[in-house]
């Protein structure tokens, strides 16, 4: 069930990226294909004034270890990397299971 979300790239790289995403990250986090969720999100950083932008992608999910959380990071890195993105920054954060629901019921 991650929810990736994708900021400061185009719109149009995440949807192209977006079946190349799940079907290289299904295997290393164990889930079926049908439980991510691809999110484009518009923004713009700016420092000093100016618009620059790079991908800032934020991963949501129920926490897996280290070395699974480190290849998820290396396959989005170099992903984007292909698409010509040079910097990449991931977050990663944690869903507590006794605080998100489905169909009125807790993953706890």
């Amino acid at each position: 069930m991650p929810q990736i979300t994708f900021r400061g790239i185009k719109k149009e790289t995440v949807k192209n990226i977006s079946g190349r995403v799940v079907n290289e990250l299904k295997d290393i986090v164990n889930a079926p294909a049908g439980w991510f969720t691809i999110e484009y999100s518009y923004t713009e950083f700016f420092v000093d004034g100016d618009s620059k932008n790079y991908p800032l992608i934020q991963v949501y999910w129920f926490g897996r270890d280290l070395e699974v959380q480190d290849n998820v990071a290396s396959v989005l890195t170099d992903i984007l990397s292909d698409e010509g993105y040079p910097e990449v920054e991931i977050s990663f954060h944690k869903f507590d299971k006794r605080s998100y629901y489905a169909h009125k019921k807790h993953f706890a």
